[in-house]
């Protein structure tokens, strides 16, 4: 096999590689949105997820994280979605200096400083930026295993919905390797999010 032929060879392997990973992250997913429900949470983001995309950057061709939302149902107002706290598992398959992680997170506003229609939730930004991007966002160790972030500026808060504070954990995709674990390991760690207080 020549080089060139080895070389296309690898560029067909990544892709089906990819195409199997997306795959897995569907079914994960589903799986995810079907416990939720059964656990008392309503999914925001029904059958799709949020992710971000872009034309002209190349890393935008691909998807590297998908984020679904959820809210209890105790706190669900369909007119006012952030009335109460928002609650986001993500998946992430590029994490800097890790390997894939499962982020589960709790959003928490200040609703004097929220615009007033607040239905629409389908920002990617809104809900990677806060546990993600340091530049913006200030964050911290908060209790074992777990992290505080808050936004640096008021302008920041301002143009995240007057985001408050995310609570939020991190722990390994591949700690996930079935239905059971989904329900035992991500929704252990949404539950404790539920009751984690503040202070």
């Amino acid at each position: 096999m020549n080089s060139n032929t080895e070389i296309g060879q690898n560029i067909s392997n990544a892709y089906k590689v990819m195409c199997s990973t997306y795959e897995s992250v569907d079914k994960l997913l589903v799986e995810i949105d079907a416990i939720a429900i059964r656990r008392g949470f309503t999914p925001l983001t029904k059958s799709s997820f949020l992710r971000w995309r872009s034309d002209k950057e190349v890393t935008g061709w691909l998807i590297g994280d998908f984020i679904k939302l959820y809210k209890k149902l105790a706190n669900f107002d369909e007119g006012d979605l952030l009335h109460g706290p928002v609650y986001s598992i993500g998946v992430s398959l590029w994490e800097k200096d890790a390997p894939p992680q499962i982020i589960v997170a709790k959003f928490l506003y200040d609703l004097k400083e929220t615009p007033k229609k607040r239905s629409d939730v389908k920002s990617h930004q809104r809900f990677n930026w806060p546990v993600s991007n340091e530049q913006n966002f200030k964050i911290e160790t908060f209790k074992e295993n777990w992290f505080c972030s808050t936004p640096k500026s008021d302008k920041v808060r301002k143009s995240f919905w007057g985001l408050d504070m995310v609570l939020f954990s991190k722990i390994p995709l591949l700690d996930v390797q079935s239905a059971e674990d989904a329900e035992t390991v991500i929704f252990a760690l949404l539950e404790d999010l539920v009751n984690l207080p503040v202070s």
